[in-house]
């Protein structure tokens, strides 16, 4: 008996984009085979702002890679924009939604959760929900999805290998993943709501180093200082916000933790030579010319 299935699901949502979506998925979803049991397989291409909220089941993790246009994936207290290249985690009972801005591609695949895969998913994503991945790791990525596709598509009994090489590749690959514990620890506070609040002295006290140490640590392996991250950080994600169509200044300049307008205004213009209202009308007249 085949273990996997072919669902192709598209729908227009009215005033809410469209969708189009092609999974291999496995047909007795509670038979665990293995340690890493892929569960399902697929591809997605939401259209026109199409968007949802979504619960990952109780016993499953989805790992989702952003391949084209963009996306904002919505928690309780943030907003992130993301691009291709961007992969994000979707842990069992976690409760989001995302939309697409305005049109934007992505692959799946469902993962059994267990304890061993935690461990890994908590080594990929060291610093974050998010990472983005160089362009070489990107192709390598999606190759690597389409071959875990092909084995579930053919039913061979390679797929939780190709399931292994995956992760395994995505471990290596992690940005984050030759940082020395303290500054891992530290680059995972700042992308955390009550992170954008620490001070210095704070952050270095939660690291379990002096504030000397974790400037050094900053210094050898991102070539900045804390606050600069920070700011760097928080002004990278303000310019793919203004990127997308609808997102204001003051709004932009909120979900990017910044309190006044005034200061955002500043940093960004420090940032990139342009005020928010420069840099989003200069996107918007590229966006128009495609």
């Amino acid at each position: 008996m085949n273990d996997f299935e072919y669902r192709e699901t598209r729908n227009r949502i009215n005033n809410n984009g469209s969708y189009h979506e092609c999974f291999q998925l496995r047909i007795r979803w509670n038979e665990l085979s293995s340690i890493l049991n892929c569960w399902g397989i697929g591809n997605a291409e939401w259209k026109k702002h199409y968007s949802t909220g979504y619960k990952v089941l109780y016993n499953t993790c989805s790992l989702e890679l952003i391949t084209a246009g963009s996306f904002q994936l919505i928690d309780t207290n943030r907003t992130y924009p993301m691009a291709p290249g961007d992969l994000y985690l979707l842990s069992p009972n976690e409760k989001l939604s995302l939309k697409a801005n305005p049109d934007g591609e992505k692959k799946c695949i469902f993962l059994a959760d267990s304890p061993v895969l935690r461990l890994i998913m908590q080594r990929i994503f060291i610093s974050g929900k998010i990472i983005h991945l160089a362009q070489d790791n990107l192709q390598k990525t999606i190759e690597l999805y389409d071959r875990i596709y092909n084995a579930a598509q053919n039913n061979t009994p390679e797929i939780e290998t190709e399931v292994f090489n995956l992760l395994n590749f995505l471990v290596r690959s992690s940005p984050g993943n030759s940082f020395p514990p303290p500054l891992n620890h530290a680059l995972s506070l700042m992308e955390k709501e009550e992170g954008l609040t620490l001070t210095r002295d704070e952050l270095a006290q939660q690291c379990g180093v002096g504030l000397s140490t974790l400037n050094r640590l900053f210094q050898k392996h991102l070539q900045c200082s804390p606050g600069t991250y920070r700011r760097k950080k928080r002004l990278d994600q303000a310019c793919r916000l203004l990127s997308l169509p609808g997102n204001n200044i003051k709004e932009t300049a909120s979900l990017c933790g910044y309190t006044d307008s005034t200061s955002f205004c500043h940093d960004f213009k420090k940032f990139t030579g342009l005020t928010p209202g420069q840099f989003s009308a200069s996107r918007k007249k590229i966006q128009n010319k495609v």
